[in-house]
C-alpha cells in the first residue's frame, strides 16, 4: 500500500486512453451494461414553493397565511403564493446588524408570534457585534414588529431581550419555538468545544440549556432555565401531546434525541449520549441523576441531528412516527413516537443539508435543505431492495466502464484505489462554468485493496429524479465477486479496522454542497491532454476550456508544483468535501484564496485540547505543533480528522503540512 501509483493504476492509465479511442457514444445506443440495484425508494422529498430559492434557509415561521423562511446572512422573505404559483418578497433584514455569517454565525434563530395576524411581531436569535474584550461576537435576542399590518418588518423596531457574549464561535443554538403554555422557548448551545468548564451543568449560566420566556405576557420577559445539561439543542419541537422534542448535537461519538421536561438534567458533558465523556474528576457522576436520551445513534450514520416533528398529517405510511434528520449526511430517519428506541427507521438518504423541519396547516413535514430549498416529505412507491452483487449487475466485466485516476488522491488507510467511469451513451455535459453535468444512468465505481485484496467496491449511480444513489460492495474471501451491504461494517486490515462505509456515510462526503462527484471532475482530472481526449472520443459534448480550470495536483511530487499548491491540493481532496464554506466558518476549496479560508491567523471554533485555556489558531504560521488543523491531522483516535474514513494518520500528510505551515511568515 504505496503512496506512490502502483502498477494497476498504471495501467488503468493506459486503458482510460485506450479506452478514449475505442469509445464512440451515440445517443441511441446506451453502452454501459454496469447498473444500480433496483431500490424504489419508500418516501421522496418534493419542492413546496415551486422553484423557489433561498440563501442558506435555517428557519421556517407562519405568518397568518404566508410562509416566513429566515436566511443565515440575515435576510428573512415571505413567501407569498397566488394562483397556485409562488414568490418570495423581502420581509425583514437584518444584515446590518451582524457579526458575521459563517460557521454556526449569522441569523439562527426566528420564530413568529403565535397572535401574529392580530399583533404582528417575530422573534430572532443572531450573532452580533461585541465590544466587550475578549468576546468575538454576542448572542442577541430581540423582539421586533411590524409597523405596515404584517406585510414587512422593520429593523428599527428592535427590542431586545436579552444577550450573551461569547469567547468561542461554536455551538450556539438558535432554535426558538412557541410552546401549548405561549412561552418562547430558546436553545442554547454550551459554546465551547467539550464544555470543559461544565457550564451546560450549571444553573447560573445559559450554555447548554434549554430556557423559555414569556415574551407574550411579560413586560420585561426574563429567560428562564427550562433544562441544563444539552450541548447544543439546534432544533427542538412540541408534539401534539405537548411533549418537547429535542435533537442535541453530539460531540465526537454520539447524536442524540430527548424528550425534554422541565427541571431535567440531559447529562452534558458528564454523558455524551448514555455513555461517560468526562472521567474527572468523579467519573459519569450526575448531580441529581441523568435523564437519557430516548435515542442515540453514533457517527456512523451522521454527525449532526437535526430535531423534526412527530407527524400529525394524513399519510398513514407515517403516523404516529417521530420523523427527524442528519445534517451532514443528509438521513431522514424516523421513531415510533410511543415507543421510541435506538431502532430508528431510515426513510430516505436524501442528500440534503437538512437545517430545519416545518410543519404545515395540514401535518405535513416540511424540509428545510441548507443549499437553498423547502421541500415536503410525501410517501412514495415502497420497494424492496434486490439482493444484489456486482456479478448479478453486469458491473466486473463491462468493457465499456473506463478506468482513470485522479491528481490528489483522497486519503483512505494507504489502501490502494481503482476507479471506473460508465456513461449511458450520451456525453458528459461540460456547464458555462466548466463543470460536469452527467447524464442519468453514468455510474461511477470506485475499489479500495490491500496487497492485492479487494475489500470493497463503491459506486454512485445518477437516478431519474437527477440525485446520485450511493452502494457499497463487500468482496468474498475468493475474491470473485462483491456483495451489496445494507449497513456499513468494520474489517480488519493488517491489524487496524478498517470500516467499510454505510450509504450514509458515503453521503456525508458526496454531497450536493460538494458537487457529489468528487473524482472525476476537471480539477482532478486535468493533466496533459486528458480533458482534450476526453472531448475527442466523445465522452464530453464539448471541450473544457483548460484556461478556466484550476488543476489540483500530486501533494506529494515535489515537482509537481510549489509547497503551498501541494498542501492546498492535499486539504481539497481530503477535507473541502465539508469545508467549503457551507455550514462550517472554515472554507478549503483550492479555489479560495489562502486569505479567505478563514484558518491563518483566525482562531478555531474549537480547540482540540480540552484543558487548555489559549485560543490556537486554525493555522498558525510558523508554528505548525500549535495550528488546530495539524494537530486534528495527526490524531487517530479523538479529534481526529477527517473523521471518515480512516484510522490511521496520513504521516506523509501531516509532514506535508507540517512543513507548509513551518514555512509561512509570522501573524501581523
Amino acid at each position: 500500500m504505496s503512496r506512490t501509483r502502483s502498477v494497476l493504476q498504471l495501467a488503468a492509465a493506459v486503458l482510460f486512453v485506450a479506452s478514449c479511442h475505442d469509445a464512440q457514444l451515440k445517443p441511441d445506443a446506451p453502452t454501459v451494461t454496469c447498473r444500480a440495484p433496483l431500490a424504489p425508494a419508500a418516501f421522496r422529498l418534493v419542492d413546496r414553493f415551486d422553484g423557489v430559492r433561498f440563501f442558506g434557509p435555517l428557519a421556517l415561521a407562519r405568518a397568518g397565511r404566508d410562509w416566513l423562511v429566515a436566511g443565515q446572512d440575515g435576510k428573512v422573505v415571505r413567501v407569498v403564493e397566488s394562483e397556485g404559483t409562488h414568490t418570495a418578497v423581502p420581509f425583514l433584514d437584518l444584515g446590518a446588524v451582524l457579526a458575521e455569517t459563517t460557521g454556526e454565525s449569522g441569523l439562527i434563530g426566528f420564530a413568529a408570534s403565535p397572535d401574529y395576524v392580530t399583533k404582528p411581531e417575530v422573534f430572532a436569535v443572531y450573532t452580533g457585534r461585541s465590544d466587550v474584550p475578549g468576546s468575538v461576537f454576542r448572542l442577541v435576542y430581540s423582539r421586533f414588529t411590524s409597523r405596515d399590518g404584517g406585510a414587512t418588518i422593520d429593523p428599527a423596531t428592535e427590542e431586545i431581550l436579552f444577550t450573551i457574549e461569547r469567547e468561542e464561535k461554536g455551538h450556539n443554538g438558535g432554535r426558538l419555538v412557541f410552546g401549548p403554555d405561549r412561552l418562547l422557548y430558546v436553545g442554547i448551545g454550551d459554546g465551547s468545544w467539550g464544555d470543559p468548564l461544565r457550564r451546560a451543568q450549571d444553573p447560573a449560566q445559559l450554555f447548554g440549556k434549554i430556557v423559555r420566556l414569556d415574551v407574550l405576557g411579560a413586560a420585561r420577559p426574563e429567560p428562564e432555565v427550562f433544562a441544563i445539561g444539552l450541548r447544543n439543542p439546534w432544533s427542538f419541537s412540541f408534539a401534539p401531546d405537548g411533549r418537547l422534542w429535542v435533537g442535541d448535537v453530539g460531540h465526537e461519538h454520539y447524536e442524540e434525541i430527548n424528550i425534554v421536561t422541565k427541571g431535567g438534567n440531559y447529562g452534558w458533558p458528564i454523558h455524551e449520549g448514555r455513555h461517560c465523556f468526562v472521567t474527572a474528576p468523579a467519573p459519569c457522576e450526575v448531580p441529581g441523576g441523568a435523564i437519557d436520551p430516548v435515542h442515540e445513534y453514533a457517527h456512523a450514520d451522521g454527525f449532526s441531528v437535526t430535531g423534526g416533528y412527530v407527524y400529525r398529517g394524513s399519510q398513514p405510511e407515517l403516523a404516529g412516527l417521530y420523523v427527524f434528520g442528519d445534517f451532514m449526511t443528509g438521513r431522514l430517519a424516523a421513531l415510533d413516537a410511543a415507543n421510541p428506541s435506538d431502532d430508528a427507521r431510515l426513510l430516505l438518504d436524501s442528500g440534503r443539508f437538512i437545517s430545519a423541519f416545518g410543519e404545515d396547516d395540514d401535518g405535513e413535514i416540511l424540509v428545510v435543505d441548507f443549499a437553498g430549498q423547502v421541500l415536503r416529505l410525501e410517501a412514495n412507491a415502497a420497494g424492496q431492495e434486490e439482493a444484489a452483487t456486482l456479478g448479478s449487475l453486469g458491473c466486473l466485466d463491462d468493457p465499456s466502464l473506463i478506468p482513470y485516476d485522479v491528481n490528489a488522491e483522497l486519503w483512505s488507510d494507504g489502501l490502494d484505489k481503482r476507479r471506473w467511469l460508465g456513461l449511458p451513451g450520451f456525453p458528459i455535459h461540460v456547464t458555462d462554468e466548466e463543470t460536469f453535468h452527467f447524464p442519468i444512468g453514468t455510474v461511477l465505481l470506485k475499489e479500495l485493496s490491500a496487497h492485492g485484496q479487494k475489500i470493497e467496491t463503491r459506486m454512485l449511480t445518477k437516478s431519474v429524479d437527477e440525485s446520485w444513489l450511493a452502494y457499497t460492495f463487500e468482496w468474498n474471501e475468493g475474491q470473485t465477486d462483491a456483495v451489496l451491504l445494507r449497513e456499513g461494517k468494520s474489517v480488519d486490515v493488517d491489524g487496524v479496522p478498517w470500516t467499510v462505509p454505510s450509504r450514509s456515510q458515503c453521503s456525508a462526503c458526496h454531497r450536493r454542497g460538494a458537487g457529489t462527484v468528487l473524482g472525476f471532475t476537471p480539477p482532478q482530472l486535468a493533466r496533459g491532454d486528458r480533458l482534450d481526449v476526453l472531448a475527442q472520443r466523445g465522452l464530453l459534448d464539448r471541450p473544457v476550456d483548460g484556461a478556466r480550470v484550476t488543476p489540483l495536483v500530486d501533494p506529494f511530487d515535489p515537482l509537481a508544483a510549489p509547497l503551498e499548491s501541494r498542501a492546498r491540493s492535499y486539504l481539497a481532496a481530503n477535507c473541502s468535501q465539508c469545508h467549503s464554506g457551507m455550514g462550517t466558518a472554515v472554507d478549503l476549496r483550492f479555489t479560495t484564496a489562502l486569505a479567505d479560508t478563514l484558518t491563518v491567523c483566525r482562531t478555531a471554533s474549537a480547540s482540540y485540547d480540552l484543558a487548555s485555556d489559549t485560543k490556537p489558531f486554525v493555522i498558525h504560521p510558523g508554528d505548525a505543533a500549535s495550528s488546530v488543523l495539524y494537530q486534528r491531522m495527526s490524531h487517530a483516535e479523538s479529534g481526529l480528522m477527517p473523521p471518515l474514513g480512516r484510522a490511521r494518520v496520513d504521516t506523509a500528510a501531516v509532514d506535508l503540512i507540517s512543513s507548509w505551515i513551518d514555512g509561512m511568515k509570522p501573524c501581523p
